[in-house]
């Protein structure tokens, strides 16, 4: 047959009516021997009288092969006979309950139920060292109170340690408005209480007076630099200070989400620049400045510059931008040239 000559395939009967071909892929096709051939069709077309319970061919498989229309709705591929074991008289029973849980390696009582060579009514949920071993948090439920107003409510956390920068700072202490999305990264060369509270103290002196807004609840992880020497200064500002459990950094996942992102995009930019790791507090900057002119999806996709500034982001400001790292001239003029 032409099929056969085309794909190199191997004929034989099985049986008086049955035949089988084996193709070079791999692939068997069998079928009933009582097929009508005709040679004046276009197409050539086997009509299959197969066993009801053969598998059909599926398109894969017939593309695989090279088979035209007709072949792909009429052959069928075979499948192996299904393994029918003989079930024992009576499912094996052990004492005390918990022993077949114990001989699986403390699998599910579900897992032990499909097995029905034996029979098991232990409850795994009661299983002490399951509970020990298989605990996992429980999903935490999305924060019901959202901000309206700038600085209603500020996020923030530090991240590193980064490389020493050209300036000796190592940490990146982020500051993150809820109600705009707009986010500030501030570099220190530690995070002790007394280093936070000094920078801490000129940012809300500068955002205060951008915003013409007051700073009414601060959110940290509860982190000993941000207790001490900053706990008075919020008390005489009457800033409100929450602080998430430890080990919850959930709770304040606006700011972890920002120093992800922050950190994917500083090495991004350095990578794609060729520069070496101790320009990240530059990359940084450049980083934050990008983001707050970016939609947001917490903010239904508004941009953190229009709502922080109550205006629209001039596309002279978009102009101005430049890949990270381009090579700038600077212009000297000839009264500081030489100095």
């Amino acid at each position: 047959m032409k099929f056969r000559r085309e794909h190199k395939a191997e004929f034989y009967f099985t049986g008086p009516e049955t035949f089988t071909m084996n193709a070079a892929n791999g692939f068997r096709l069998t079928a009933q021997a009582n097929v009508a051939v005709t040679r004046s069709a276009a197409k050539r077309q086997i009509n299959e009288i197969s066993d009801q319970s053969e598998h059909e061919l599926g398109d894969s498989a017939s593309e695989a092969l090279g088979l035209e229309q007709p072949f792909k709705r009429h052959l069928r591929l075979s499948s192996p006979a299904p393994l029918i074991c003989v079930d024992s008289p009576s499912p094996l029973i052990c004492s005390p309950t918990d022993l077949w849980h114990l001989r699986f390696g403390h699998a599910s009582s579900t897992a032990l139920r499909k097995l029905k060579q034996i029979k098991s009514t232990y409850d795994s949920t009661k299983c002490v060292p399951c509970i020990r071993a298989k605990k996992t948090h429980k999903p935490f439920h999305s924060s019901e109170s959202k901000a309206t107003q700038p600085l209603e409510r500020v996020h923030s956390d530090i991240c590193g340690q980064f490389p020493e920068s050209e300036g000796n700072s190592i940490y990146n202490l982020t500051f993150l408005d809820e109600a705009t999305q707009y986010a500030f990264a501030i570099p220190i060369p530690n995070k002790s209480s007394e280093t936070i509270e000094k920078e801490f103290s000129q940012w809300i002196a500068a955002v205060e007076r951008e915003t013409g807004q007051k700073v009414r609840c601060l959110r940290t992880d509860g982190g000993g630099e941000y207790q001490g020497e900053l706990t008075p200064v919020l008390k005489a500002l009457g800033v409100k200070h929450e602080k998430t459990p430890p080990q919850t950094p959930e709770l304040d996942g606006k700011v972890e989400r920002l120093n992800h992102t922050l950190n994917d995009t500083i090495r991004a930019m350095l990578i794609q620049a060729n520069m070496p790791q101790s320009f990240w507090v530059e990359a940084m900057a450049t980083a934050v400045y990008l983001k707050n002119r970016l939609p947001s999806e917490a903010i239904d996709n508004d941009i953190p510059f229009q709502r922080w500034f109550h205006r629209c982001l001039d596309n002279k400001e978009l102009n101005i931008l430049k890949p990270f790292g381009c090579i700038v001239w600077d212009y000297v003029d000839k009264q500081t040239h030489g100095r």
